[in-house]
């Protein structure tokens, strides 16, 4: 929903309804959905086959034929199109959006087409989620604030295309956390390894989160970074290190409610080695 539309409805005391904010949302995703791409998974089975194999949906055996005219009405009718408009789930919906990313048999210009118009489609809906590019495709999570996921999740995303293993577990956090409901330790295992692996990696060394300190203080202090920042990184770092092995790694005692600020705080840790890198 559009910003000025939004402080109209705040000005008349009028609650926006969450229900009617994805309804318009999902209309509007299929409408791009079929217009960029209706006709080819129209005029393919191996293009419809693709797509229904990454969302773990029956593949089509045997010759469908649709006519030669009027394909994106008949994009109804096929089975990808009953996935996607039949789902119900919100956050089923969003993994099949994200799985048309994957797909090799998508041109990139479409692929960029699709982005694009998600993106418009995000804002002026005014749906909790976001999206970037990442190493395999687009990623959709859950939106916080705007600053924080600009800086601190898209940059982060795009900046780790250059380390592929902590690239792997950063995306895989991100993908455990936007899948809701129940959140396992693996979501922070996978934040821990990802930023371990980072400082392995920038400090050129193979030691253990929590016997970086001395090979962080000394490049943060080479980069010139102020002494007080550089002493409250390394502290941090600390409780973090030891925030993972009491009550994560070995007992399992984490809070639900602390999960988005240990994302955060590993993006912030990231984003500053490699903007000083």
């Amino acid at each position: 929903m559009p910003e000025g539309l939004k402080n109209f409805y705040k000005r008349w005391n009028i609650p926006l309804n969450e229900n009617e904010m994805w309804t318009t949302f999902k209309n509007r995703t299929m409408n791009s959905i079929t217009s960029e791409l209706g006709r080819d998974f129209c005029l393919s089975r191996d293009f419809r086959n693709e797509y229904l194999n990454l969302i773990d949906q029956p593949i089509e055996h045997g010759d469908v034929s649709y006519p030669s005219t009027g394909l994106i009405a008949f994009f109804y009718n096929t089975p990808v199109c009953h996935a996607l408009n039949n789902e119900g789930r919100t956050l089923n919906y969003i993994y099949y959006m994200e799985k048309l990313f994957q797909m090799t048999k998508i041109n990139q210009q479409i692929k960029d087409n699709l982005f694009k118009e998600f993106e418009d489609i995000i804002k002026d809906s005014g749906v909790s989620i976001s999206l970037t590019k990442g190493l395999h495709g687009v990623v959709f999570y859950p939106a916080g604030a705007k600053l924080l996921d600009d800086k601190l999740i898209n940059d982060n995303i795009q900046w780790l295309q250059d380390y592929p293993e902590v690239y792997k577990q950063f995306e895989g956090a991100l993908q455990l956390y936007q899948k809701g409901g129940k959140l396992d330790r693996s979501l922070l295992d996978n934040l821990r390894f990802s930023l371990e692996q980072l400082l392995k990696a920038v400090l050129n060394n193979n030691a253990p989160l929590e016997k970086q300190s001395n090979h962080l203080g000394t490049f943060l202090d080479g980069k010139g970074i102020n002494t007080e920042i550089r002493n409250m990184y390394v502290t941090l770092i600390g409780y973090f290190a030891k925030y993972q092995n009491e009550n994560v790694k070995h007992e399992a005692g984490y809070n639900p409610k602390e999960v988005e600020f240990i994302i955060y705080l590993t993006g912030s840790f990231m984003r500053l080695l490699l903007q000083v890198k």
